[in-house]
C-alpha cells in the first residue's frame, strides 16, 4: 500500500489518523512534504492549509527514523526531494518553483511514485524514478511560460509524453551517504 502523509500536522486528528494508519497497515511507501513527515516523526512539524512551513534540521534523520520504525520508504518532497529507507538514501533534484503554484502536486507525485513502485521491486529506486520523472516532467513544463494555470495542463502533456531519453538527459539524483 502506497500513502501520503495526507496533512499531518495540520490538526491532531489528522496527525493521529495518519499514525493509526502506519501502525495497522503495511505502508510501502509514505510521501510527504516536511511538515507532514516532522509531524509524523514525532519532532512538530508545520502544516499550514496544504502547505509545509519551515523545513526539518535534519531531513535524512528524520525520514531515515521514520523509515526504521514503520519498516517503510520514507519519500520527503520539496525543493530536493529525499527518498529513504533504514539502510539507503536518494536525492532528486529534478522538479520547479511552478509546482508550488498549484495544488494537487503532492497527490499527483504520490501517485506518480505509487505507478512506478508497482513494477519496480526495489521501492527505493521505483520511489526515486517516479520523482525524477515527475520533477523532470515539471523543469519541461515550466519551459513553456505562462502561469499556473497553463502550467498545471503542461505538466500533465510532459508528464504523458515524457520520454525514456528525456530521463536519461534529465535525471538529477544522487546516493547519500551516512
Amino acid at each position: 500500500m502506497f500513502a501520503s502523509a495526507s496533512l499531518a500536522g495540520a490538526t491532531q486528528l489528522r496527525t493521529e489518523s495518519n499514525l493509526r494508519l502506519l501502525k495497522e497497515l503495511q505502508i510501502a511507501v509514505l510521501r510527504g512534504n516536511p511538515g507532514e513527515i516532522g509531524a509524523l516523526a514525532g519532532i512538530g512539524g508545520k502544516v499550514k492549509g496544504v502547505e509545509s512551513v519551515g523545513e526539518l534540521a535534519d531531513s535524512l534523520k528524520v525520514a531515515r527514523t521514520l523509515a526504521a520504525h514503520h519498516k517503510t520508504t520514507v519519500a520527503i518532497t520539496g525543493k530536493r526531494d529525499l527518498i529513504v529507507t533504514e539502510e539507503r538514501a536518494i536525492a532528486v533534484d529534478n522538479g520547479h518553483t511552478m509546482l508550488k503554484t498549484i495544488t494537487g502536486t503532492g497527490c499527483t507525485s504520490t501517485t506518480v511514485i505509487a505507478a512506478f513502485a508497482a513494477v519496480e521491486r526495489n521501492l527505493l529506486l521505483g520511489a526515486a524514478a517516479g520523482l525524477i520523472c515527475f520533477g523532470l516532467a515539471a523543469e519541461l513544463a515550466a519551459l513553456r511560460g505562462g502561469g499556473p494555470g497553463s502550467f498545471k495542463a503542461a505538466l500533465l502533456d510532459a508528464l504523458y509524453h515524457l520520454t525514456a531519453k528525456q530521463v536519461a538527459e534529465g535525471a538529477k539524483a544522487e546516493w547519500l551517504k551516512g
